[in-house]
């Protein structure tokens, strides 16, 4: 069986009267239709507990890995932050420091160990994917205070914006000030010190375009009659 028949279903959420088809892992799939039944009320309910209360329960299920979990984090975060779509995933060991400050939007992952501090502010779009292992700052130490340890010299806060239809590799570093335009990829272990264009490919440290998605120009190639392989045909 192929594989993202074997781990993967199909559904189909509504956003802004558009039907747009989503893949779910069947895994997760009960909690998926639990919460698209029960979203509503259950957004509702949470919305009327204490702030403080839906904190202590994402700590509580931080780390588990069951459909609950699941359900439980994404009320957490639409209660604590200031917007939140539909469809955000959270995967376990993720942390959110300053969720106020974080908006958030539709069809949105972020996996496992991943760290987020959003106190200079932090927009993600719709259709986001943010691999595990990642890191996104919004704030920095100042550093250029004379005769002061780092340490005393305050913060700088610079918001960061995460445009629709990104996609963060594994380990990749975020920095204050960033924008992340929309259809950008960012290689694994990337480090982010500047704006990336749309529909960029960025990889290394610092992260460098290094090409655009969608003008890849694989070399033209020819059967060998002699070898039998596949060759590059010369220029």
């Amino acid at each position: 069986m192929h594989l993202s028949k074997k781990f993967e279903s199909s559904k189909e959420i509504r956003v802004e009267d558009k039907q747009i088809q989503t893949q779910v892992p069947e895994s997760f799939s009960f909690s998926y239709r639990l919460l698209s039944r029960f979203r509503r009320p259950a957004v509702g309910i949470f919305r009327l507990i204490p702030k403080c209360f839906a904190e202590k329960l994402m700590d509580l299920f931080r780390y588990s890995n069951s459909c609950i979990g699941f359900a439980i984090r994404y009320l957490c975060i639409n209660r604590l932050a200031s917007k939140c779509g539909k469809k955000v995933i959270i995967f376990p060991s993720v942390f959110i420091k300053e969720p106020k400050f974080l908006e958030i939007g539709t069809n949105v992952s972020i996996h496992e160990f991943t760290y987020i501090d959003a106190e200079g502010g932090l927009e993600i779009g719709d259709h986001v994917g943010i691999g595990h292992g990642c890191t996104i700052l919004c704030g920095q130490h100042n550093f250029n205070v004379p005769d002061k340890l780092m340490k005393e010299s305050g913060y700088t806060f610079m918001p960061v914006k995460i445009e629709n239809d990104v996609w963060l590799g594994a380990h990749v570093r975020v920095l204050p000030g960033i924008t992340l335009c929309q259809g950008c990829v960012i290689g694994a272990s990337s480090v982010v010190t500047k704006t990336i264009p749309k529909y960029s490919v960025a990889v290394g440290i610092p992260a460098r375009v290094i090409r655009n998605r969608f003008e890849t120009k694989e070399p033209e190639m020819q059967n060998s009659e002699k070898t039998g392989y596949l060759q590059r045909k010369e220029n």
